[in-house]
């Protein structure tokens, strides 16, 4: 909670999110019906954005399984080039195939 907590404040201080560590999270939190990451070095991104990212993902899909989050996040990196330029790994911690994880697959 912390960590989303810190997400938070720094959005609503207009603070930078895209190049940030952070202080590490939980571990992978596998076995929510098959919903959560299945990268395997999971605590080497735990401190980027990706990481909490994902966990604000899986929670509005908890809330509502409508929920637009995660096309959103994906919309917005290709509409600013973020993927397009390989930042989203080096600076917020996408891992690789990060596109195919169960989460950001989903309408």
């Amino acid at each position: 909670m912390q960590s989303i907590n810190g997400v938070r404040n720094k959005c609503a201080h207009h603070d930078r999110l895209w190049d940030i560590a952070m202080k590490p999270m939980l571990s992978n939190q596998r076995g929510h019906a098959g919903y959560w990451l299945t990268e395997p070095n999971v605590t080497a991104i735990n401190t980027r954005i990706y990481y909490t990212l994902s966990i604000f993902n899986f929670l509005m899909v908890q809330v509502s399984q409508t929920s637009s989050f995660g096309r959103r996040v994906v919309a917005l990196l290709r509409e600013y080039d973020i993927i397009a330029l390989g930042l989203h790994q080096q600076h917020m911690g996408f891992p690789a195939g990060w596109d195919q994880e169960i989460m950001w697959l989903e309408p």
